[in-house]
């Protein structure tokens, strides 16, 4: 209620101020003077001792004839379940805890073994809780959470049952059990059951049980009944940690898998439960003071006299912040009961703290008291007690707002005030309790804010769009998708609809209800079914509203997840997919204007689109032939690019890499292509990479470059059986029998001609892996088999921002049954958002010609006096044997002996899109750790460091191998830890034979690798080290997206604990025969080596093996050789003693 009958009135002057009573129950009551009413005209007169008493009988006399105006919960049963939630400290022990713990009394007493924290029932309509499953609807638990740990659920209804077979089961994570309370009830077959010693059989016929901690699965069974059956129906589940869900279904006959969910009249069955039905209201409480601290506790009360049941709190703080989730009772008068308390302190007033409360109901529903979704804190409406509830004392409080508090309160509704409480001779209380009355019913929610008078905007609605590497699995990794820009980390491309290119109307792909989408998003460039994955959207627009309080129900529906806001109010979120059953949210427009309104889109896999339509008025059921597309009918709809934010640095990632930017001519050539059979069978296209590892010239021997077949071709599109893709072509790869060929693999390798900057488009479609690189960038992958995509591609995007030849570098493996290749290319980002995801549709071509040109890599050495000199370059034979620059050359010299070096070699890798760990992941460091230039002493890199590398600081999709040598300063048992975002492992060599010549040697063995390796925290105790000395030793790290960071300790036998290991404990050892780097490079420093040109000098008479690499669009060529270094045939030496002499041996350049 708005007035509590204990001291709540403005006294000023002795005066009552006429709006204090006209705030009694105002649900639907006009608000209005009542001193000009008799017989109110000599009360409001009166002193405040006489006052109250009058004032009292007459509010007393009011508040009985209002509360027969109040609305009224419907007596019961209701339609739908019951559900108890049991919240414990520890896991409870499976159904042997969780039956005994349901049935038994609520609040107690309990079987005993756990600490209860929480035991409330709340009422569902429909039987859907938690964040998995197969439903999207995925209620709070009683306790206002969806997801939380260590709990047990019980489901009760009332059922009568229709004669015939029915199947009925229970969708969790984790097990449970479904019982119909019925002898004659006989499960004659049953699905996903499990047994174990501690649940071992069915307590009886009527039951179906799994005693399993699983995954969201499904376990049911199958009964038939010769005539119908009113009885009860109980579902049990229990949680340990992970996920949570439970789903209760319901299907005519035997089936198995997933039910439809069992909501009252699905097949003639009733379904209802005797707790008056609730809705969820979400809070924002704040308590502070000016003495800097405050303490809130909440209460929900269906009695002004009684504090009522705890929703939260106590909470203590500067300010005291409490937000969640309670459920209230449908149409009862409730009392919301605040105890916020300052703390002892200076300041003015010295020690009152104020409170700020804002209660929101869920979309579709209301506060009577308000007649909009928020019941908010202020002076007028919420009623300071002098004690606690409801008693009646001579002492009068008056609410008084003053200025705003300091630190100010946030997050709150319009409307809401900072509130505080003075009594009657103008003392400010330490301690206050304060009551408003809430009835929450059915209604429409207003746009409270004002709306824009006008805008300067062409029809339709603006958007963004943007493809990121790494999964989207939540909404707050949309949200982080929509801030990244071009050439950022995670970002793959983006694109901006806006002005000509806005959206048309609210359909898009293929997901939906009414099939006018106005694009559809390409496949993506790393998924099995290139299917349009990990995709962020943001649409925002304004509609525009014509008269006073126009109402209209939205309908939004989306794959995977979304939020929908209307005037800055969320209107609707789901974190699963809402399809053919749209959310519905209906809302009251106030005044006429421009109201904004967004969508946040996320689709992680599978399927995409989303939906937005409206229909007049109040709309509790969805229909096609009631609603229309928002941008379609009678609601105009304007683009709001402005609230997109800064769209200047939107698109494709720039990519570099040119290894020619002179002009050519183009002509007829094409990709070099090669297939070639390993003899092993193949899995990934990891397999692919490794075995052309070693293809390579060899000082000009082209045996093992050309294994297998050879061909060169401008089309790329090959095809051996099965699906035919996209493109009619369907070309026999070079090495093709008239056989269903199998296992193989293929590289096609080149140069890419691009003839002017700008955006360009590649797809790919393959049976079945592919990696594609261009440039400086993997633009793609797909580990694993698949078939070949007809309708769809791998759609991958590059800004080129030169003219030029870009080496181009592809991969592919086949394993068994069908096979073939499709890589196409043409457009530019506007094909973000094509009219069909088929490449064939939207100007693609497998035909190169014209842009396609096959490269040698080329690469010598010789001696000339004491400088080496060498030739680096790709040969372009169709461009008139054109000279290009090698991406990379790197010269080796082998080593002699061995070499010890202090640190760990740290591999740096590129976790491509999001696979798991590989080690033919491509290359982005390799350097030594822990001794200078390194900045760390000890193995403990902060986050923002890229895993540590001093040569690229990428932060996510990497993997990391610190490889070498730990020296043990004692034998004993060690105890190790190793902490990484994301995954971490330890390997360690105990026994000493890591480097001992031999079969099964140089790897780790059984028990040398940490027994909780690939997890965040990996920790391995008691690793007994026979001897000190130096142990070969491996630590890996992986990250996946947002922070990344890495730290490892170990303790010895009598250390106290465990510490960082310090760089000064590890080491590295070249042996003698390896090779040595010892100049190289890349890209654009590569150099002028298109012909024999210096590239280094050494001491005269030494003699060194070396070895020069050339590599190019994923071909290498290798030169090697050992140089003797001495001066030309008769030069002049100065000789001991003055003497000069002249040389004449031959020099010998290589042998």
């Amino acid at each position: 209620m708005a007035l509590s009958l204990a001291t709540s009135s403005r006294w000023q002057s002795g005066m009552l101020f006429a709006s204090e009573l006209s705030m009694i129950m105002g649900v639907g009551l006009p608000r209005y003077s009542v001193c000009s009413q008799t017989p109110w005209k000599e009360i409001c007169t009166m002193r405040p001792r006489r006052f109250f008493a009058v004032a009292a009988a007459l509010a007393i006399a009011m508040l009985f004839t209002l509360s027969a105006l109040a609305p009224s919960a419907q007596a019961g049963p209701y339609p739908g379940w019951d559900l108890r939630m049991i919240d414990v400290t520890s896991n409870p022990n499976a159904l042997p805890d969780t039956v005994p713990y349901g049935d038994s009394a609520i609040g107690g007493p309990y079987p005993g073994g756990l600490t209860v924290t929480f035991d409330n029932i709340v009422h569902y309509n429909t039987p859907d809780w938690g964040t998995g499953g197969n439903y999207g609807i995925n209620s709070l638990y009683p306790s206002g959470t969806n997801s939380t740990d260590s709990f047990m659920l019980k489901a009760s209804a009332d059922v009568t049952i229709p004669a015939g077979t029915w199947t009925v089961g229970w969708g969790s994570d984790d097990g449970g059990m479904l019982r119909i309370n019925d002898p004659s009830i006989v499960f004659t077959t049953r699905y996903g059951t499990y047994y174990d010693a501690g649940w071992p059989a069915e307590p009886g016929n009527n039951t179906v049980s799994s005693n399993q901690w699983r995954g969201h699965t499904w376990t049911g069974g199958t009964f038939t009944l010769a005539s119908p059956l009113t009885t009860t129906m109980d579902v049990f589940m229990f949680e340990g940690g992970g996920g949570d869900s439970l789903e209760i279904g319901m299907a005519a006959g035997t089936v198995t898998g997933v039910l439809p969910l069992l909501v009252n009249g699905l097949n003639g069955w009733s379904i209802t439960g005797n707790v008056a039905p609730t809705q969820p209201v979400t809070y924002r409480i704040q308590a502070g003071s000016a003495s800097g601290n405050a303490s809130v506790t909440g209460y929900l009360s269906s009695s002004q006299t009684a504090a009522g049941a705890q929703f939260m709190g106590p909470v203590a703080g500067n300010p005291a912040t409490a937000t969640g989730v309670f459920n209230m009772p449908e149409n009862t008068l409730q009392y919301v009961h605040i105890d916020a308390s300052g703390v002892p302190g200076g300041g003015a007033p010295p020690n009152s703290p104020w409170l700020e409360v804002t209660l929101t109901a869920p979309v579709g529903w209301i506060f009577t008291q308000t007649g909009n979704q928020y019941l908010t804190s202020n002076a007028s409406t919420w009623t300071p007690l002098s004690d606690p509830w409801g008693n009646v004392q001579t002492l009068t409080l008056t609410p008084y707002n003053i200025a705003s508090p300091s630190p100010p309160s946030s997050g709150h509704a319009l409307g809401a005030q900072a509130i505080w409480a003075w009594d009657d001779q103008g003392n400010a209380l330490t301690r206050e309790y304060w009551e408003g009355s809430a009835t929450i019913t059915q209604g429409a929610w207003s746009v409270i804010q004002p709306p824009d008078q006008g805008v300067n905007q062409p029809a339709g609605l603006s958007a963004h769009i943007v493809r990121v590497d790494s999964n989207l699995d939540n909404l707050g990794q949309v949200d982080a998708a929509l801030n990244l820009r071009k050439n950022q980390a995670n970002h793959s491309v983006s694109q901006a609809f806006t002005g000509a290119n806005g959206l048309a109307r609210a359909d898009f792909d293929t997901e939906g209800n009414f099939g006018s989408p106005v694009g559809y998003l390409p496949g993506d460039q790393h998924s099995a079914g290139a299917s349009p994955e990990d995709y962020a959207m943001r649409v925002t627009a304004y509609i525009q509203t014509t008269s006073p309080n126009e109402t209209y129900t939205f309908a939004v529906s989306g794959d995977n997840r979304f939020y929908f806001n209307v005037g800055g109010i969320e209107f609707a979120r789901s974190e699963t997919t809402v399809g053919a059953s749209p959310l519905l949210a209906p809302m009251i427009f106030p005044t006429p204007g421009y109201y904004p309104l967004s969508l946040v889109w996320g689709n992680r896999d599978g399927a995409s689109g989303w939906e937005i339509s409206y229909a007049p008025g109040v709309q509790s059921t969805f229909s096609t032939s009631t609603f229309s597309v928002l941008g379609t009918g009678a609601l105009p709809v304007f683009q709001n690019p402005a609230a997109l934010g800064d769209m200047t640095n939107v698109g494709a990632n720039d990519l570099a890499g040119a290894v020619y930017t002179g002009g050519i001519a183009p002509v007829a050539d094409g990709f070099r292509v090669q297939q070639a059979f390993p003899g092993v069978a193949m899995g990934n296209v990891s397999q692919s990479i490794a075995y052309y590892a070693d293809k390579i010239i060899q000082n000009g021997n082209t045996t093992l470059y050309n294994v297998g077949g050879v061909a060169v071709t401008p089309i790329t599109d090959f095809h051996d059986s099965g699906g035919t893709g996209n493109f009619g072509f369907n070309n026999p790869l070079p090495a093709n029998t008239a056989a269903d060929d199998d296992n193989y693999a293929t590289r096609i390798n080149g140069l890419v001609y691009i003839p002017a900057p700008g955006t360009y488009g590649v797809a790919v479609g393959t049976d079945d892996s592919f990696y594609l690189r261009v440039g400086n960038q993997v633009l793609g992958r797909y580990d694993g088999g698949r078939g070949l995509n007809g309708g769809t591609a791998n759609y991958m995007y590059a800004n080129f921002t030169q003219a030029g030849l870009y080496p181009l570098e592809f991969y592919h493996h086949e394993g068994g049954g069908g096979s073939g290749i499709e890589i196409s290319f043409g457009g530019n980002t506007s094909l973000i958002l094509p009219s069909t995801r088929n490449p064939a549709g939207n100007g693609y071509t497998p035909n190169w010609t014209g842009f396609a040109y096959a490269v040698t890599p080329v690469a010598e050495l010789q001696a000339e006096v004491l400088t080496l000199k060498g030739k680096a370059y790709g040969l372009v034979p169709a461009l008139g044997n054109l000279t290009v620059n090698p991406e990379k050359w790197q010269l080796f010299k082998q080593r002699q002996v061995d070499q010890v070096v202090p640190g760990l070699m740290g591999i740096k890798y590129n976790r491509t899109n999001g696979n798991a760990w590989d080690d033919t992941w491509p290359v982005i460091a390799q350097e030594m750790f822990f001794v200078p230039p390194s900045p760390y002493t000890v193995f403990n890199i902060p986050n923002g460091a890229g895993y540590g590398y001093l040569t690229n600081t990428q932060g996510d999709n990497i993997g990391s191998r610190w490889i070498g040598y730990l020296n043990f300063p004692s034998a004993g048992a060690w105890n190790f830890r190793m902490d990484t975002d994301d995954i971490s492992w330890i390997f360690i060599d105990i026994d000493g034979d890591y480097d001992i010549p031999g079969p099964g040697y140089h790897v780790f063995e059984a028990g040398e690798a940490a027994p909780g390796n690939q997890a965040w925290t990996v920790i391995w105790n008691g690793v007994n080290i026979p001897s000190p000395g130096l142990r070969r030793v491996e630590f890996r790290s992986v990250e996946g997206g947002g922070g990344e960071w890495t730290q490892l300790q170990w303790q010895g036998p009598t250390d106290p604990g465990l510490s960082f290991i310090p760089g000064s404990a590890f080491s590295w050892i070249w042996p003698a025969g390896t090779w040595e780097l010892i100049a190289s490079g890349a890209f654009d420093d590569v150099g002028n080596l298109l012909a024999f040109e210096d590239m280094m000098t050494f001491a005269f008479g030494s003699t060194e093996t070396l070895r020069l690499q050339v590599d190019i669009a994923g071909l290498t060529a290798v030169y090697e050789g050992t140089f003797l270094f001495v001066p030309e045939p008769g030069t002049m030496l100065l000789l001991a003693g003055g003497l000069l002499a002249v040389a004449t041996r031959r020099r010998r350049n290589r042998r």
